[in-house]
């Protein structure tokens, strides 16, 4: 169950900042990318080092902080590596590597900038991106080792009842009434494409 997301422009989040290091969850983001720019998840020219949209915008974070005046890096995982499910190990490795930066770019979702926060609680986490909702991508398997999103469909933000919701109306319904039952009930009904 993929997100739907959406840039944060980088305005002044990092001012102040000397240096700034990013790290990109894998996953939603990745898959958004490549539903959005028309292009495979994975192929083999992927595999063997070819950038995709992804990899380009996360470069282009790296060029953007330099070009304010701030040195930056990129925390850099296996393709399928879920910044929200990091193991202890890999967030070792990630303490080592962001401990000269005053700041983190997250390009994940709020559970990825937790799992950020946990790891450096002293130093400005900022998200970059927005989650609009969660996607249901289509995944085509093709022949050699290429993988293709071939549809994908969106249930916005306001219309996910049930997880964290702040619906006041709802705050003392118990599971499956309410409002939130029946919210519930034509969001399934009523998936928007994006």
């Amino acid at each position: 169950m993929p997100l739907a997301l959406s840039l944060v422009p980088i305005d002044r989040q990092f001012d102040g900042c000397q240096s700034v290091m990013f790290v990109a969850c894998n996953v939603c983001p990745r898959m958004h990318f490549a539903w959005e720019h028309h292009e495979r998840l994975l192929s083999p020219a992927m595999l063997l080092g070819r950038e995709d949209s992804f990899d380009r915008y996360l470069r282009a974070l790296q060029l953007d902080a330099e070009r304010r005046g701030q040195r930056s890096g990129l925390f850099r995982t296996s393709r399928a590596a879920a910044a929200c499910l990091w193991s202890t190990a890999l967030a070792r490795k990630f303490r080592r590597a962001g401990a000269g930066f005053d700041a983190i770019g997250v390009v994940g979702c709020e559970s990825a900038v937790r799992t950020v926060s946990q790891v450096f609680p002293d130093k400005p986490v900022v998200q970059l991106v927005r989650v609009e909702g969660i996607a249901n991508f289509t995944l085509r398997t093709a022949w050699p080792l290429t993988v293709e999103i071939t549809a994908a469909a969106q249930i916005p933000r306001e219309r996910i009842h049930g997880l964290g919701s702040s619906d006041r109306a709802d705050a003392g319904a118990l599971p499956g009434t309410g409002a939130a039952a029946g919210a519930r009930a034509d969001g399934e009904r009523g998936q928007s494409r994006i």
